[in-house]
C-alpha cells in the first residue's frame, strides 16, 4: 500500500513540477513537494476511510481499541483468580483421591454391575434403533394413508351426493312409471267399454238378421201381405244399414284404441326397462364397489391437425374402444349398453332428446380439419359401479405445447441438514403444491378426479433426490425441469436439479 501511495504521489509531484506552479509565494519545486505530500496524505486518509467502512474488525479495533484492552486486562485478572481456584480444586482433588482408595472395592463391584447394565443398554439401544427405523417407515406410510383417507373421504362425500341425485332420478322415473300405468289402466277401461258396445251392436245385428230371415219366410208364406211386409222390410233394412255404419265406426274407434294401446305398451316396456336399469344401478351401488366416480377420466387421446372426416371418425371410434377396454378391466359389464358408451339423454334447456349419433357427429365436426393439435378426453358422466355399464361424456380441448425440453417448471428451497422425514414432507409438498399450481397456471390439462393431477414421479427418483439433499447437508434450491417437450395433455415428466 505504501509503495502504491509513493508511486502515485511521485507522478503527481512530477506533473506539478512540470507545470511550475507557485502557491503562496513558494518556489515551484517547493510547491511540487507540498502537492506530493498532500496527495500522499489524501490517499492514506481515503484508504483508511474505505477500510473503516468496509471492514468491521478494523473499524472496531480503531474505535473500540481502549475498551478491548480494558476487557483484556479484566479477563487476565479473572484468569489469575481462576488459576487460584484451580489450585484449591487440586488440593481438594488430592483429598478425594485418598477417599477414592477407600471406595475402590465398592467401585469394582459397581463396575461389574455397570458392565452388565451397559450390555443391557446396548441391546436396548439396538432395539431402539430398529424401532426408530420402523417408526420412520410407519410415519411415511401414515402420511400416505392420511392423504389417501382424505381423498377417499372427499370421494365418499361426492359419491353420497351423486347417490342422492340418482335416487331423485329414480323417484322421478318411478313417478313417470306410475303415470304410464295409470294411463294404461284408463285405456284398458276405455277398451273394455268399446268392446262391450261392439258386443251389443253385434247382438243387435244378429237379432236384425234373425228378424230379416223371419220376414223373408213370412213373405213366401204370406204373399197377400207382401206390400205391407215390403215396407216393413225396407224399414228394417234401413235400420240394418245404419247399424252396420255404426258398427264400422265403432270398429274404426276400436282400431284407434288398439293402436293407442300398442303405443302405450311400448312406452310401458321402455319405462319398465328404465326402471329395471335404475333399480339395477341402485342395487349395484349398494352392494358393489365404485369403479369410476362422476367426472373421473377414463381415457384420453391426442388428435393431430388436418384429419379428414373419416379419419376423425376413426379417432373417435378408437377412443371409445379404449374406454370400453379400460371399463372392462375395472369390472364393467355389458347390459343394455356396452361396457362404456355414449348414452341417449335429454337436453335440460330444450327438453329434446340427444342421441349418441348426434353427439358423435358433433365431436367429429370439431376435430375434422382442425389446424391445431387437440385432445379427446372421455369421462364418466355418472358414478359407475362394478357390474354395470359406464356412461361416457367426451370433450374436445386444445392441446398446445406447454414446456420445451429442459424448461424450468418450478423451484423451492429445502434444508438438507434436517431429517429424511422432514425432507420427504418438504419434497411432497413441493410436488403436490408448487409443481401442481405452476402446471395449472401454465395450461396443463390434469387427469379429472384421478389419484394424480399431471402424472407421477417414481419412488426411485424421490429417494434419489432425498439422498442428494441429505448428502448436501445444507439449505439448497431444488428445481424441477421438463424432461422432453411436453404438451398440455401429456404426463408431466420431470427431472430434478440441485443448485
Amino acid at each position: 500500500m505504501g509503495g502504491g501511495i509513493a508511486f502515485v504521489a511521485d507522478i503527481v509531484g512530477k506533473k506539478l513540477g512540470k507545470k511550475r506552479l507557485s502557491i503562496g509565494g513558494l518556489r515551484p519545486r517547493h510547491t511540487a513537494a507540498v502537492g506530493t505530500i498532500l496527495v500522499g496524505v489524501l490517499i492514506t486518509t481515503v484508504t483508511i476511510a474505505v477500510v473503516l467502512i468496509t471492514s468491521a474488525p478494523v473499524r472496531q479495533a480503531l474505535l473500540e481499541g481502549a475498551k478491548i484492552r480494558r476487557d483484556l486486562e479484566e479477563d487476565q485478572q479473572k484468569l489469575t483468580k481462576l488459576e487460584g481456584q484451580v489450585n484449591d480444586r487440586s488440593t481438594q482433588n488430592s483429598k478425594l483421591t485418598s477417599q477414592n482408595g477407600i471406595l475402590s472395592k465398592t467401585i469394582g463391584d459397581k463396575t461389574k454391575e455397570l458392565a452388565l447394565r451397559q450390555k443391557e443398554l446396548k441391546d436396548a439401544q439396538t432395539r431402539l434403533a430398529a424401532l426408530r427405523i420402523k417408526i420412520v417407515s410407519l410415519q411415511s406410510k401414515i402420511f400416505t394413508l392420511k392423504s389417501d383417507v382424505s381423498k377417499k373421504i372427499l370421494a365418499l362425500h361426492e359419491s353420497d351426493r351423486k347417490l342422492n341425485l340418482a335416487n331423485g332420478s329414480l323417484s322421478r322415473v318411478q313417478a313417470n312409471l306410475r303415470k304410464v300405468q295409470h294411463d294404461l289402466s284408463t285405456n284398458k277401461v276405455s277398451l273394455t267399454r268399446v268392446e262391450k258396445d261392439n258386443q251389443d251392436i253385434e247382438r243387435k245385428n244378429a237379432e236384425l238378421v234373425t228378424a230379416n230371415d223371419e220376414l223373408q219366410k213370412a213373405q213366401k208364406s204370406l204373399q197377400q201381405n207382401i206390400d205391407s211386409l215390403q215396407k216393413a222390410k225396407e224399414v228394417v233394412q234401413s235400420d240394418l244399414a245404419k247399424s252396420q255404419s255404426d258398427l264400422a265406426e265403432v270398429s274404426g274407434q276400436l282400431s284407434d284404441e288398439k293402436r293407442k294401446l300398442a303405443s302405450t305398451q311400448v312406452e310401458l316396456q321402455k319405462a319398465e326397462s328404465d326402471f329395471e336399469q335404475m333399480h339395477f344401478i341402485s342395487s349395484v351401488s349398494r352392494s358393489q364397489p365404485m369403479i369410476f366416480k362422476v367426472g373421473e377420466e377414463v381415457v384420453r387421446s391426442t388428435v393431430p391437425p388436418g384429419l379428414s372426416v373419416s379419419a376423425a371418425r376413426g379417432a373417435l371410434t378408437n377412443l371409445i374402444r379404449r374406454a370400453q377396454a379400460e371399463a372392462h378391466r375395472r369390472g364393467a359389464l355389458r347390459h343394455i349398453y356396452p361396457e362404456a358408451a355414449i348414452v341417449e339423454h335429454d337436453d335440460p334447456q330444450t327438453n329434446q332428446t340427444i342421441t349418441p349419433e348426434m353427439i358423435e357427429q358433433n365431436i367429429v365436426k370439431q376435430i375434422a380439419g382442425t389446424p391445431t393439435r387437440k385432445v379427446l378426453i372421455a369421462t364418466s358422466s355418472l358414478n359407475a359401479f362394478r357390474g354395470e355399464s359406464v356412461s361416457l361424456e367426451i370433450v374436445v380441448m386444445p392441446d398446445p405445447l406447454v414446456y420445451i425440453n429442459g424448461q424450468k417448471v418450478a423451484e423451492t428451497v429445502i434444508d438438507g441438514s434436517r431429517g429424511d422425514i422432514f425432507i420427504f414432507d418438504q419434497l411432497t409438498t413441493f410436488l403436490q403444491t408448487g409443481v401442481k399450481t405452476r402446471a395449472q397456471k401454465d395450461g396443463m390439462i390434469p387427469v379429472a378426479k384421478g389419484d394424480v393431477a399431471f402424472g407421477s414421479v417414481s419412488q426411485a427418483d424421490v429417494f434419489q433426490v432425498i439422498e442428494q439433499l441429505h448428502n448436501a447437508n445444507r439449505t439448497i434450491r431444488l428445481e424441477a425441469h421438463a424432461s422432453g417437450d411436453i404438451y398440455a395433455s401429456d404426463p408431466l415428466k420431470l427431472e430434478f436439479r440441485l443448485r
